[in-house]
């Protein structure tokens, strides 16, 4: 039969394309249209219900993985630049729709079926429509996966994980400048859903998303009690077009419910690629007012010549400082000097905020971030980099302005200066309070046992200054002596025998200059709630030269105790080169191991000290150093000055608004409290001021006497001290005006204007207020304004107007008492 040619081998049953094991008749298998090859649902990933679905149905297609590719390589265009140039303006467009008012508050909502592998996307989607709050619901979290991984620049966001099993869960995100309350008493844990209250300036609105996952389908009764229940609180529906949509069903199953129907000027259902349900999407007439932007100082080097700022910073008389008697006035002469330096070279710059660049499409931007991680990986050589290397890749940095925060009776503070006043009380009392009961007794060190080796000084070289100076960062943060590491790199060697000079004055006389005790907070929050003050961690930022002075000194007692004497147990683990806290597990764990091995019980006890360094006694501290590593003399009293009086504040850049919207009291304050330098253009003034008094006495008969210093008993806290006194000599020399001499440039003469041909002070002028109140003050009536040039001169007189001086009084009390005053205090 063979040999007739009429019949085939028998090929025996399929098998499966993938596994190439036999597909059996009772096995679950589809067959591809295309090539008629069989393939398990387990190896072509496919679930059991969509295979019975598709059993039932008539007329199904199905196609294998490769008869697949094919046909989508045959139709997919060879131009990939248009498709995404489509998607971009299919998001833009979408956004420009939202465009109706900018102060519409923007809220939407997305199933996604697990965050985690779409937080790409969702980040895409936020940076293009910029929505206020953002729900999404199915996240598939759980405890396992860290916060920092679902952070959104702009955003906060809180979550409700599922426990119990695998799936649902919701995450709310929500715009970092909204006043936000997590309510949290309105929480039931047999519902994910988490509520929030949004604080506008008209009212309060309450936001929630709530999630009912596919194995929790309510009756038909539950379902009825639900539209009862919506009808009962006047709750409407908003969303009317399908938000799920398959081969062969619609359904609406995202909703947006509100009582306040009237509020939503704009809704709908936006389809996308990220989930197989739609975004629904809704505008409200809530006025959500953007944060103002911050600004950045920086200084601007562009143009800086190098060799001639160094040759200016060797030229600075550093040693007029000896002329000062108090410490501290020394620091500021060094401060103000450099400064000068460092404004005449390299001036600030305001820094703006950039817009980004279009977003490529996503798996472009996947490979290029797996491409320069991997790059970045094989170049590593040490643990610090790699680390730093993994944070970057994981969870990027970002810097957050801090939401409302707890008062003691509860309520929410969500004004900058008042939060800036809240986080100052706690840090500076948490050690207090903390410590409040326990006691300390101070040992006497002569009346102990131990005999250790003494150190009194530390010898400082010019060299463990010139080494930090070089390998200092220029990125880093910048103290409230606003003396930047870019400027002091810069400088380099120029600089380092003023530090030396400065720093040996600080450890000859065993004091640590009062700014140096100045710390700028930035709070970082931590974990749980972020309106309690005790979940932050304040970030101290100090003066740059005194962190080298800082490094010097803690080297030396390094040295001292743990090299030349031994003074330190070997079990002490971290603060010690060679001992990490990585090295310290590697050792425990391995000894553990062992007395396993050895049959033996291993029990383990970790202790968390709350707020371990705030609580730390300085008087013990300093008395260990003094008994246990024999720190005595100069050095002991430089300790003791740099733990005395240490201070800390919060300025209003960690908090971004305060600035921007009142007037900035205290930085005038400290111009008052400087001294004034006099200028080239004040010498001149000076010099000529005689001759133009008797210019004036000369052109109006009148005699004219130098005024001295008035105190008007109504407001003693003001004063005037105008130039010259104007005297009648024909009423036997009475005064009866005030005369005002200024010599300059009339090309220059910024202070006045021509009205109809004449010359006349600008009103707006600071002129003209300081003479309104130097004729409030002393009681006269009118006075002789003189501006004298070399060829010119010019007089105006000027009436005392009652109202502009009581106006300005108003302002001069507010700023005398609630300002001023308290730092004279």
């Amino acid at each position: 039969m063979h040999v007739s040619g009429d019949v085939s081998l028998n090929p025996g049953p399929d098998k499966c394309i993938i596994c190439n094991k036999t597909v059996a008749t009772n096995h679950r298998a589809v067959s591809c249209d295309s090539c008629n090859g069989w393939t398990h649902i387990k190896c072509g990933n496919i679930k059991p219900n969509p295979y019975k679905a598709v059993q039932s149905m008539d007329n199904f297609e199905w196609f294998c993985q490769p008869c697949l590719d094919a046909r989508l390589s045959n139709n997919v265009p060879d131009n990939t630049g248009d498709c995404v140039r489509h998607e971009d303006d299919y998001l833009e467009r979408f956004a420009a729709s939202l465009n109706t008012s900018h102060n519409d508050l923007r809220i939407a909502h997305l199933s996604v079926c697990s965050l985690r592998n779409k937080i790409d996307d969702i980040r895409l989607l936020q940076k293009i429509s910029r929505f206020d709050v953002l729900a999404i619901g199915e996240s598939h979290l759980n405890a396992s996966i860290p916060d920092n991984v679902l952070q959104i620049p702009g955003l906060k966001f809180i979550r409700c994980d599922r426990s119990q099993r695998k799936g649902g869960g919701v995450i709310m995100y929500y715009a970092e400048h909204l006043s936000v309350n997590h309510r949290r008493d309105l929480a039931a844990s047999d519902i994910e859903a988490l509520w929030i209250q949004v604080k506008f300036p008209t009212n309060t609105t309450l936001f929630s998303v709530i999630n009912r996952g596919p194995n929790n389908m309510p009756t038909f009764g539950k379902t009825k009690k639900l539209l009862g229940t919506f009808e009962y609180f006047n709750m409407q529906n908003i969303i009317s077009q399908p938000t799920r949509i398959t081969s062969t069903t619609e359904f609406l199953i995202d909703l947006i419910v509100t009582t306040k129907a009237n509020m939503v000027r704009q809704c709908g259902v936006l389809p996308l690629g990220i989930s197989d349900h739609s975004l629904v999407y809704a505008t409200l007439k809530l006025k959500s007012k953007r944060p103002p932007p911050k600004i950045v100082r920086s200084r601007n080097f562009k143009r800086c010549n190098i060799q001639d700022f160094k040759k200016d910073i060797e030229l600075i008389p550093f040693h007029l400082l000896d002329i000062f008697e108090d410490k501290d006035d020394v620091l500021w002469g060094w401060n103000l000097l450099f400064n000068d330096v460092c404004d005449f070279h390299s001036p600030y710059k305001d820094v703006k905020e950039y817009k980004r660049l279009r977003n490529e499409i996503t798996t472009d931007v996947r490979r290029a971030k797996t491409k320069h991680f991997k790059n970045q990986l094989i170049e590593i050589k040490t643990s610090a980099e790699y680390w730093n290397l993994l944070r970057n890749a994981t969870a990027p940095k970002l810097r957050k302005a801090i939401g409302p925060l707890k008062r003691e009776d509860g309520s929410l503070a969500v004004d900058s200066k008042e939060k800036s006043n809240l986080m100052n009380s706690f840090f500076s009392n948490i050690g207090i309070n903390l410590t409040r009961n326990s006691s300390f007794t101070k040992v006497n060190p002569a009346t102990t046992l131990k005999s250790v080796p003494i150190i009194k000084d530390v010898i400082l070289s010019k060299s463990e200054i010139e080494k930090p100076l070089s390998d200092l960062k220029w990125n880093k943060a910048t103290g409230p002596d606003q003396i930047s590491s870019r400027t002091l790199k810069t400088a380099g060697n120029a600089l380092v025998h003023p530090l030396y000079h400065i720093f040996c004055e600080s450890l000859r006389s065993g004091y640590v200059f009062e700014e140096w005790k100045v710390a700028r907070l930035s709070p970082i929050h931590k974990k749980d709630d972020e309106s309690d003050m005790g979940n932050y961690r304040p970030i101290s930022i100090l003066s740059i030269p005194s962190k080298i002075l800082e490094s010097a000194v803690i080297q030396r007692i390094v040295n001292h105790t743990f090299y030349e004497h031994s003074l330190v147990t070997e079990n002490q683990w971290a603060y010690r080169k060679g001992f990490s806290i990585e090295l310290m597990l590697i050792k425990l764990t391995e000894q553990w191991r062992q007395a396993v091995d050895n049959s033996k019980v291993v029990g383990v006890v970790f202790v968390d000290f709350q707020k371990a360094f705030d609580c730390e006694s300085h008087k013990i501290l300093l008395n260990k150093l003094e008994i246990d590593f024999g720190i005595k003399g100069n050095l002991a009293a430089w300790l003791h000055s740099y733990l005395k009086g240490r201070k800390k504040r919060i300025t209003a850049s960690k908090f971004k608004r305060v600035a921007a919207r009142k007037k900035n009291y205290e930085t005038l304050v400290a111009q008052f409290k400087k001294p004034v330098r006099q200028t080239q253009a004040m010498r001149f003034g000076l010099a000529n001021e005689g001759n133009a008094a008797a210019t004036y006495a000369q052109l109006k008969g009148v005699n004219v006497r130098r005024s001295g210093f008035f105190i008007n008993p109504g407001c003693p806290h003001l004063g005037a001290s105008p130039d010259y006194i104007v005297f009648d000599p024909s009423k036997n020399d009475d005064p009866f005006g005030l005369m005002e001499a200024k010599c300059l440039s009339m090309q220059n003469a910024k202070c006045v204007r021509r009205i109809n041909g004449e010359l006349k002070l600008k009103k707006s002028h600071e002129y003209y207020y300081q003479i309104q109140a130097q004729l409030g003050l002393t009681g006269m009536q009118w006075f002789d304004l003189m501006v004298l040039c070399k060829d010119d001169y010019y007089i105006e007189r000027i009436y005392f107007d009652q109202e502009v001086f009581d106006s300005m009084c108003t302002n001069l009390n507010k700023f005398y008492f609630e300002f001023f005053l308290c730092t004279l205090l």
